[in-house]
């Protein structure tokens, strides 16, 4: 344990604690219906169990079995890992053209790249901070006091991030290669520079805005002035004519440079007949530097190359085109791996005392809820590289539920019909789970988890923003944090304002539980959250909609499931509809869940029937407006399918990943499911030409 004393981790307030006596503790549906309008505002609360409740512990920790997830606290946090994909993708970007990247060091440290990074763009970018002389400013952003500090800032930055700026700018095809050409093959580092810098101001359309004052318009054509006469005067013919047709202005330069390439390269090329020639300057001498890409075959001059290669580099190498093909591809969502060793729960347990003892230094029963919490944080904030274990999802049909069934070898029978026994939430009489013949894992079936020291679970909603219920048998305690269903967008909002490069490539980022980011950052943000510490016996109800994350201070044994009562309907369709917008799959139909519900009203109570009706009213409106505009599009050919005779993987629409219950269309030559609301999103004609398709209906008796 190495703690950072400038760490300041504010503790969010506590959440509502209730503490029932045994006749209040007798019904689990009327207690959570009592306390709600109390709690649903935090998000989440804590229960202790009655004095006189105390369901005995039949896993058996022998033969409990499970292989835990493997947690590496630096790529959890939301910031750091974007750290980390930015500092990865640098590197892969100078590897593949045969630069070995080294970190360099200034004042004794390391240099940050990412925060360098960050600091120029903030500061204003780096041609901005080289003109106005702003690397002081720079040096102290970044606590840097050396004299040489600015200089060597600057030094670094165009050395290993301004050719990586280039790249991300999408100056690495053809066309650009052979304007830098032009500048490279003289080699003048001035004007390679002011290459780069007028390229830059071009593609960004900064260089067209510099017209509105006289003076930007001398520093424009100074950096352009290498380009020829005839782009100056070209610019200047245009600043007559109206400043805001931005686009024609831009296509009418980059149609000058098109005609000087062409006449560059019909003038290199006349004397030219060799086998391989640079892509670059489409000449072939100087075959000694002449570099053969090992992914295309493609050549490039190592002098010709942004930035020039002092010399050959060993091993594989790759060309621009290629490399972009490599950075650009989409990184694999992230995921924990699983360990290599199963554990059961007596070898677990010592494995994650010695882990907590060796790193506190002493007992680990004995250090305190606060410090544990502090050095968290303090470890997901400093990217410390500390690895944890967790016994996960584990589900209880399988490893073994904690609490007593009617099979367990301790049938005591008040344990084993309790309705606070996780084993009996789905077969309640408020449940809507219970029409769900299948054994859905998690939802239905409860799920056990195994914890140790800084093991957590990231920031998510339940499924399908049903209830969640977690109880913990025995162990340490597990700290949990809540945001309010009503306050969920505000969440979204700030992770996606601090980490919106985590959402360009997983648009589903928060139904992940792959990512957390700090309380005192979503605090700072407005989001209001709450916190608890839940011990053995406590029971935590976390709200439809809400947000809860946490982790564990040290070897405990929870268990949890979730419910669904009657208010949460209206929810569970609004997660359809985001699932929707993020392609994300169902977990059931809810479609077919409320169908077969409506064939069992007698059963329901009054409640749910009729927020049952008033749903499927409103699917139907919806699903008859669809039919007639599939009938507009022109189909007209219809079969009747019976949705329950196919597993949900085959009836899942293709495009949002919903599960078709209802209606759906299908393709004729792919076989392919597509749900109707396909039909909102795309303009009729289009649908016309590229499905040849089928509506399949199913008619309801209800």
């Amino acid at each position: 344990m190495d703690p950072d004393k400038k760490f300041d981790f504010v503790r969010p307030p506590e959440c509502p604690v209730f503490e029932p006596d045994a006749e209040e503790f007798s019904n689990f549906e009327e207690y959570i219906e009592k306390i709600k309008p109390l709690a649903v505002q935090y998000g989440l609360c804590r229960i202790k169990s009655p004095p006189s409740w105390k369901p005995p512990f039949v896993a058996d920790p022998h033969k409990f079995k499970f292989t835990p997830r493997v947690q590496r606290l630096n790529e959890i946090e939301a910031n750091t890992r974007v750290k980390w994909m930015f500092m990865s993708n640098l590197d892969k970007f100078w590897s593949l053209q045969g630069f070995k990247f080294k970190n360099p060091t200034i004042d004794g440290k390391y240099l940050d790249f990412f925060k360098l990074k960050k600091t120029v763009d903030e500061v204003g970018g780096f041609e901005t901070i080289c003109t106005k002389n702003l690397w002081i400013v720079v040096a102290k952003k970044l606590e840097l006091s050396g004299k040489k500090a600015p200089s060597l800032l600057k030094s670094h930055y165009e050395k290993y991030l301004y050719p990586y700026d280039i790249f991300q700018a999408g100056i690495h095809n053809q066309v650009f290669y052979y304007l830098f050409s032009l500048t490279i093959a003289s080699q003048s580092c001035l004007k390679y520079f002011f290459c780069l810098l007028s390229f830059k101001l071009i593609f960004t359309q900064t260089l067209f805005e510099l017209c509105k004052s006289s003076a930007a318009k001398q520093d424009k054509f100074h950096l352009i002035s290498d380009f020829g006469n005839g782009l100056k005067h070209s610019l200047a013919e245009e600043d007559k004519t109206n400043e805001d047709d931005i686009p024609r202005k831009r296509n009418k330069v980059i149609l000058f440079l098109l005609i000087q390439l062409n006449f560059y390269k019909s003038q290199n090329s006349r004397s030219q007949n060799k086998d391989y020639k640079c892509q670059s300057c489409e000449r072939g001498d100087d075959d000694d530097v002449l570099l053969l890409c090992d992914g295309c075959d493609e050549a490039y001059h190592t002098f010709c190359l942004i930035p020039p290669l002092s010399k050959i580099p060993p091993g594989d190498w790759l060309c621009p085109r290629c490399v972009a093909k490599e950075c650009n591809q989409s990184p694999a969502t992230y995921g924990f791996e699983q360990a290599d060793l199963e554990y059961s729960l007596d070898s677990f347990t010592k494995m994650a005392d010695d882990f907590k003892r060796k790193y506190f230094d002493m007992d680990p029963k004995l250090v305190p809820c606060e410090i544990v919490e502090k050095e968290f944080w303090r470890i997901l904030s400093a990217g410390d590289n500390v690895v944890v274990n967790y016994g996960a999802d584990n589900p209880a049909n399988v490893c073994g539920s904690g609490f007593p069934i009617s099979s367990s070898p301790e049938n005591n029978e008040e344990y084993v019909k309790s309705s606070w026994n996780l084993n009996n939430l789905s077969i309640l009489p408020t449940s809507t789970l219970r029409f769900i013949e299948e054994e859905v894992s998690g939802m239905k079936v409860p799920w056990c988890y195994v914890g140790m020291v800084f093991s957590c679970f990231s920031w998510h909603t339940e499924d399908h923003y049903s209830y969640s219920v977690n109880y913990m048998h025995w162990g340490e305690p597990k700290t949990w944090y809540g945001v309010g269903g009503a306050d969920a967008c505000k969440l979204e909002e700030c992770m996606l304002h601090h980490v919106p490069e985590l959402f360009k490539y997983s648009p589903d980022l928060m139904h992940q539980l792959t990512t957390l980011l700090s309380p005192s950052i979503l605090m700072s943000f407005g989001v209001p959250i709450t916190r608890t510490d839940q011990y053995p016996g406590d029971f935590i109800i976390t709200f439809p909609r809400a947000y809860h994350a946490g982790f564990n201070q040290g070897i405990n044994f929870a268990e949890a499931v979730n419910y669904c009562p009657a208010d949460w309907i209206k929810l569970g369709r609004l997660s359809v509809i985001e699932y929707k917008n993020v392609k994300r799959a169902c977990v059931f139909s809810l479609d077919e869940l409320f169908c077969k519900m409506s064939l069992h009203l007698n059963e329901l109570q009054i409640d749910l029937i009729r927020i049952l009706l008033e749903d499927l009213q409103a699917v139907f409106n919806f699903e008859s407006k669809m039919l007639e505009r599939a009938e507009l599009s022109g189909i007209s050919k219809k079969e009747k399918l019976i949705f329950e005779d196919l597993c949900d993987d085959e009836r899942v629409c293709c495009i949002c990943q919903t599960t078709c219950f209802l209606h759906a269309v299908v393709c004729d030559c792919s076989g392919e499911f597509f749900s109707l609301s396909i039909l909102l999103l795309m303009p009729l004609p289009i649908f016309n030409v590229y499905f040849r398709t089928v509506p399949n209906i199913i008619t309801l008796n209800i």
